[in-house]
């Protein structure tokens, strides 16, 4: 164990020295599990973090200390801003490549935002959409929730089926949501 803890020490303060200088070959780092060679690490879940590689010497650098306990890649949304959906405690938020949480880890469950900026997260056991300023556009109160396109999203609740758009607009039919969705005045 001692071994692994000097092992991940090295590896924190290679990123550190490393990313303060380092041009970096991906725009955004990648996700990585801790690896289970390591001599010594007793761990029962192995954690995720980030990593990324110098652009000019291609070193490894862990540009995200090993913390979650999933991880997945930076979406870049309408706002310019990098998003990765991240688990920690057993809930999911978000995280931008600097490792700040911009949304806490409270979702039961979360999709990866889109590139309109809108993720579907499950809270309390219901599913809703939030934007990216974690701002309710779809209210937590659906049982299951389908992304379709264009903004909209197949939705169930008390064994009824509907679509709601990421505005909020709700249809109870297809061809109400037909209509909704190539209306002008519904957009």
């Amino acid at each position: 164990m001692r071994r692994a803890i000097i092992a991940f020490a090295v590896l924190i303060v290679t990123a550190l020295a490393a990313g303060a200088q380092a041009k970096y070959k991906f725009k955004y780092p990648e996700p990585v599990q801790f690896p289970d060679e390591v001599e010594g690490a007793q761990l029962s879940e192995r954690p995720y973090g980030y990593y990324n590689l110098t652009e000019k010497d291609g070193i490894f650098v862990l540009a995200i200390p090993y913390h979650y306990q999933s991880a997945y890649g930076f979406v870049e949304t309408r706002k310019g801003m990098a998003l990765a959906r991240v688990k920690e405690g057993g809930k999911y938020g978000f995280i931008t490549p600097q490792d700040a949480c911009v949304i806490k880890c409270i979702y039961d469950d979360a999709s990866n935002f889109d590139e309109s900026g809108f993720a579907m997260v499950k809270f309390n056991g219901k599913w809703g959409v939030i934007d990216d300023s974690n701002i309710s556009a779809v209210p937590c109160v659906y049982d299951s929730m389908t992304e379709m396109h264009d903004g909209w999203y197949e939705v169930s609740r008390d064994d009824e089926w509907g679509y709601v758009s990421n505005k909020g607009i709700y249809a109870s039919s297809y061809s109400e949501y037909q209509r909704k969705k190539n209306s002008p005045f519904e957009k």
